[in-house]
């Protein structure tokens, strides 16, 4: 099974933003490498879709891709809970409807 990575750098822009590629991976259904991004680990952790790097090193992040090349099981488990939560949360149908929703409560129709 294929693994998607984010090997960002962390600074200061990386740690308030999330790439619209952690979407597309979990809509793939691949297991996700990162490194410690705070909003991508809340969502990689919250949803059990992905591995967050401790140290962001390249050694960290080849270890972490052959354990995971080792264990397709956990593999799956990622890749489905990904698919799962990007179908059910994460997606434009569902941030669309509550951006329109919000502007109605906010601007009620005459």
């Amino acid at each position: 099974m294929k693994v998607c990575l984010i090997p960002y750098l962390i600074s200061e822009h990386t740690n308030t933003t999330l790439p619209n590629k952690l979407f597309d991976y979990m809509a793939c259904g691949k297991p996700i490498v990162s490194s410690r991004l705070k909003p991508i680990e809340r969502i990689l952790i919250k949803e059990n879709c992905g591995i967050v790097l401790k140290e962001n090193t390249p050694e960290e992040f080849a270890n972490v891709i052959l354990g995971l090349y080792n264990n397709y099981k956990l593999c799956r488990e990622l890749g489905k809970n990904g698919k799962k939560a990007f179908l059910h949360k994460y997606n434009w149908e569902i941030d669309g409807k509550t951006f329109i929703d919000c502007i109605e409560m906010f601007c009620p129709k005459k």
